[in-house]
């Protein structure tokens, strides 16, 4: 075995070896080398892009992670670029520089992570990804060990569907259709609208938009464990009332439904 001093200057280097043997047999082999003292550039996430949140979420049943990763350009003619050989990554679920890294084989050039995308608030491992926020951090490694030194991460989050927003009736009985204009009679008092709202990934907040004539107001509805909630609006004789109900669920993605 023979250890060779890590050389800190980039140089062609050369090992030779010469064995001689007790009848004074000689035999010799030379190995040449080449040093990579340079960091890989800091690889790039292309798939998701920028802003994939809200309604822009990952949806589906699986997702392609992608981009690129390339090793530096050798500084001088006596030092070499080894190329990529490894991308380390990490799902994350707070803005945290990860401690532990998952890693693959890799390339030089585009880099992909397969995941699948799993409905509800289940624990995400791997690339088994539930519904939620995430992070993703990656660094690349090249030939001769060095690391990409550069953070770079890419915001997103998962999920699968709009909130749903059901049930959608006046007084309780009478059922609302979304486009419709719904005429009714009553002689007096003030009426209520209610409805349910639900989504896999659990909803942030539900509003009613109400036009009456040229008067707007928007509101902020309260809702029960079970999803279901009402409302009373104030009673005006005669006149087209709009109701716009929007659910937003807790990635910040929206449904909304126009009534009459």
């Amino acid at each position: 075995t023979i250890t060779v001093t890590q050389i800190h200057s980039p140089h062609s280097q050369k090992i030779k070896v010469r064995v001689t043997d007790n009848s004074s047999g000689v035999t010799t082999k030379e190995v040449s080398y080449r040093v990579d003292n340079t960091d890989p550039t800091a690889p790039l996430i292309e798939s998701p892009a920028a802003g994939s949140v809200g309604n822009n979420s990952l949806n589906g049943t699986t997702f392609i992670f992608s981009g690129k990763a390339n090793d530096a350009v050798a500084p001088s003619a006596n030092e070499t670029s080894s190329g990529i050989k490894k991308l380390y990554y990490a799902f994350m679920t707070t803005d945290t520089t990860p401690t532990t890294w998952n890693s693959q084989a890799a390339t030089s050039g585009t880099w992909n992570i397969n995941a699948t995308l799993q409905s509800g608030t289940g624990t995400s491992s791997g690339t088994t990804l539930y519904e939620g926020r995430y992070w993703l951090y990656i660094k690349s490694e090249d030939g001769a060990g060095n690391k990409s030194t550069a953070v770079v991460k890419r915001e997103f989050t998962v999920d699968k569907a709009a909130p749903a927003i059901t049930e959608v009736k006046l007084n309780t009985t009478e059922a609302l259709t979304a486009g419709t204009v719904k005429y009714f009679k009553t002689e007096s008092g003030n009426f209520t609208i209610s409805g349910k709202v639900n989504d896999t990934y659990g909803i942030q907040s539900l509003s009613i938009g109400i036009q009456i004539g040229s008067t707007n107001s928007n509101n902020v509805i309260p809702i029960a464990p079970d999803g279901s909630w009402s409302y009373t609006i104030n009673r005006v004789e005669n006149d087209l009332i709009n109701l716009s109900v929007v659910a937003t669920d807790k990635a910040g993605r929206t449904t909304t439904k126009n009534y009459s």
